[in-house]
């Protein structure tokens, strides 16, 4: 955890960080042998204020030898240990000084920022607490009280923590970034994307500021805009895998470079944060090719979320005869479809406090023969883990299942209309192909299948239920010009993002300043799955976006008895829905590029009795006639592509640290 320039200096002189510490030099400091405690701590201090830290803890703790409980030298070593990042050795010191000494203001403050450090967020919750009792205007208290409540969903009083803060110091860009990104975490995307752009104007050359903005900016879908700030992030701080994750998950959104662009961007990323790390190179993991197997599962999502929903077949419905599972979750939040997993497989660790080595000392640990993740490179992913390779055999799918860029990840599920061969040369991972790239867990009971809304309507009605950031200017006037071929329809268009009254606003102007009514056009918020379900279930035909299509909001419109309309984009983002489809026995319900959008809606949609014998059965069809709507089916042609590269590693010979490129 860094310090700010503006806070209070850890080693608790009461000047800013950059006025004290930050502002030392590298010169040496000469050291005089002393075994008098205040020279001892004056020299102490001397070298910490010239970020000699190390030299610094050796004649702090001299002076505690011979003071065991000096309250300058306990305060000053807590405050080198917390810069060093040794929270536990920190906390142990403050709890005493607080112990021996009484409150301390800056003992309680640091002692709150090593328990964040350590990632133990009640605690220091706590302790931010106690001290705005005693300093209800502390800005710094205030932020970091927010930065603790953020990773736990306690966005209301992270808010007005920093609403307090921003109050008290307007320009601290610190706060007004740290704001910004509350009010994302709420879906107040305007206002997040408002106050993020009045931290930039205050200072341009803050990385972190570029980077949140331009994933404010995404989810609008305003892609154009949020790609250059995150390269521009990359370029004031080169190394931030974060920022360069979040470019290389934008990308992902656009035709042009197509799959060659966005490899090699994966590529680039593993080159600059993956390849220093030394791998592992040698594995003792018992050979025997049948022998039950222990799968390790990497992600930031096993809780209530899209990713959760493609991958939970795999978690749920193991044979327990041949495999274990261990998950290893990096978050700090859970719900009850976390406590659902738990409870279903063999071994629980959470990583989200521990560094991507200790992580993968911790998997080596659990001597896993497959690792597998499940978040590629979307938000928290857990990447560099894989680049130790705790595990012989390592392999990415589901959570963002289209490549890594790591030259330890050696195999990519997927399908081959996601990624056709035709495409696999531009992937460090070779591909192997399952059923369908995605599987399905619906999260709960789904409402019942209602009658076909037009029969009762008397016209159809599309719908729309896919991040904003997916409904380009591109796919909006494909879908008027549909709006024009129905002259009858209505369009629904659902999404977490439209709880701004601004996107629907400027939603609905693009609709009427080209000649569709008000009253046709329908725009929801995001709402609870049962009744976002409901809400699928009063539409006729969803529509899926391009060329970024959708994945999770396929299967929910299949499960309530809704084909989807999808066009197979040429990149692999833009063919998942083809991909579902296709699993699903619905191939006619995707056009082969976005011109023949209007032609297949026309044929698909111009017998309604047929449309509505297919929403009756499509529920049934699914979960009995196909593998992608039965999640054990799903689990059992995983399981068995699990089998057969395990059997290819057992034939490799022992030196090899991983399996041969192809496996037949």
């Amino acid at each position: 955890m860094g310090i700010n320039r503006n806070e209070p200096c850890p080693c608790g002189s009461g000047l800013k960080y950059k006025k004290c510490c930050l502002s030392g030099t590298q010169a040496a400091t000469i050291v005089t042998p002393t075994t008098d405690t205040e020279a001892l701590i004056d020299q102490g201090f001397a070298l910490h204020q010239s970020d000699q830290l190390e030299a610094a803890a050796i004649q702090y703790s001299a002076a505690l030898a011979q003071s065991p409980s000096h309250p300058d030298a306990m305060r000053l070593l807590g405050a080198v240990k917390l810069q060093q990042g040794k929270y536990a050795e920190s906390i142990v010191l403050y709890e005493e000084t607080l112990r021996v000494h009484g409150q301390h203001r800056d003992s309680l403050y640091n002692l709150g920022n090593a328990l964040r450090g350590a990632n133990r967020n009640i605690e220091a919750i706590s302790v931010y607490r106690d001290l705005l009792h005693q300093y209800p205007n502390d800005v710094a208290v205030l932020n970091n009280l927010a930065l603790t409540l953020r990773p736990h969903r306690r966005n209301a009083e992270a808010l007005a923590c920093l609403e307090q803060a921003q109050q008290l110091a307007p320009t601290d860009t610190e706060i007004l970034n740290n704001l910004g990104m509350t009010l994302l975490d709420m879906n107040r995307i305007d206002e997040s994307i408002a106050v993020l752009q009045s931290a930039l104007t205050l200072n341009p050359d803050q990385p972190e500021i570029c980077n949140n903005l331009g994933n404010a900016l995404q989810r609008t879908g305003n892609i154009e805009a949020a790609i250059p700030l995150l390269r521009q992030a990359l370029k004031l701080r080169p190394h931030y895998p974060q920022a360069h994750s979040n470019l290389i998950f934008l990308l992902d959104f656009i035709e042009q470079g197509g799959a060659a662009q966005q490899q090699q961007e994966r590529i680039r990323w593993a080159e600059h944060y993956a390849q220093p790390i030394p791998a592992r190179t040698a594995f003792t993991n018992d050979r025997s090719p049948e022998r039950k197997l222990r799968i390790g599962y990497v992600s930031p999502d096993f809780r209530q979320h899209s990713a959760a929903y493609t991958f939970g077949p795999m978690l749920l419905n193991y044979d327990r005869s041949a495999f274990e599972v261990i998950c290893f979750s990096n978050t700090a939040i859970g719900d009850d479809l976390t406590d659902r997993f738990k409870s279903a497989v063999d071994g629980w660790h959470d990583i989200w406090s521990l560094t991507d080595s200790e992580a993968a000392m911790l998997i080596e640990g659990e001597r896993i023969d497959i690792l597998i993740d499940l978040a590629g490179h979307s938000a928290n992913n857990r990447l560099g883990i894989f680049a130790y390779r705790p595990a012989p055999i390592q392999a990415s799918g589901w959570g963002h299942a289209n490549g890594t860029g790591l030259a330890t990840m050696d195999y990519l599920f997927s399908d081959p209309i996601y990624i056709p061969p035709a495409d696999a040369a531009h992937y460090r991972e070779a591909l192997r192909y399952l059923p369908c790239a995605l599987g399905y867990l619906a999260p709960g009971q789904p409402p019942e299948i209602s009658p076909l809304p037009a029969l009762k309507n008397g016209y159809l009605t599309f719908g729309s239920f896919n991040r904003l950031s997916k409904v380009n200017a591109t796919t909006l006037a494909h879908w008027i010009e549909l709006l024009h071929q129905h002259p009858n329809s209505h369009l629904l268009i659902k999404t977490p993002e439209l709880n701004s009254p601004l996107r629907q606003q400027q939603l609905r102007s693009t609709f009427e300043q080209a000649g569709i009514a008000a009253a046709r056009l329908q725009l929801q918020a995001g709402t609870p799955w049962q009744e976002h379900l409901a809400a699928i279930g009063s539409v006729d035909v969803a529509l899926d976006p391009f060329p970024h299509g959708g994945g999770v909001s396929v299967f929910d419109c299949l499960l309530m008895g809704v084909p989807v309309l999808a066009v197979q984009a040429p990149i692999p983002t833009g063919r998942l829905a083809a991909s579902i489809l296709h699993a699903a026995g619905l191939d006619g319900w995707v056009a082969a590029e976005a011109s023949q959008l209007i032609p297949v809606t026309q044929r698909q949609c111009a017998n309604i009795d047929a449309l509505a014998m297919l929403r009756t059965g499509l529920r049934h069809h699914l979960e009995t006639e196909t593998i992608i709507g039965n999640p054990a089916r799903y689990c059992q042609a995983v399981e068995r592509e699990l089998r057969h590269l395990w059997r290819h590693w057992c034939s490799s010979a022992p030196s090899s640290a991983h399996p041969a490129p192809s496996v037949p």
